[in-house]
């Protein structure tokens, strides 16, 4: 999901604004900001989305539930702020700020929950070693 998500949101990062405005037209000339605010919170979502998964396939919705109605407090208040501010930059940043509230919050229950160091969710060593042998045995 990561991966995935870093190749996606990089190619739509090196598509220059002027592509973008020739295809949706000049009122989408921050198209390339918005986009850029709103990759911090798709990398984070694709981040989220393996504790939700985790909490799912071990029973423990509710912390599902309780991540979820963070994000959606976090969405309403920054949304009531940012967006008549800042409209679709405002709009952007409610999203990543959603989004990083229940990334962070799945992120605490499972460090909780789990009794294991936030070392754990750094990349080691051999996880390295393992998709490089995946590139190279094609």
């Amino acid at each position: 999901s990561l991966i995935s998500t870093l190749l996606v949101v990089g190619v739509m990062l090196v598509i220059p604004q002027e592509i973008y405005t020739w295809v949706f037209g000049s009122d989408m000339e921050e198209l390339k900001q918005i986009l850029y605010i709103l990759s911090i919170g798709m990398l984070v979502n694709a981040c989220s989305v393996i504790f939700a998964h985790h909490f799912s396939g071990t029973g423990k919705y509710h912390l599902n539930t309780i991540s979820s109605g963070l994000a959606l407090l976090a969405s309403i208040v920054s949304g009531l702020i940012l967006i008549p501010n800042y409209e679709l930059m405002g709009a952007a940043w409610t999203a990543t700020i959603a989004y990083s509230v229940q990334g962070i919050t799945l992120g605490y229950f499972f460090l909780k929950e789990e009794l294991v160091s936030s070392k754990i969710l750094l990349p080691k060593m051999e996880s390295w070693k393992f998709f490089r042998s995946l590139n190279d045995s094609d």
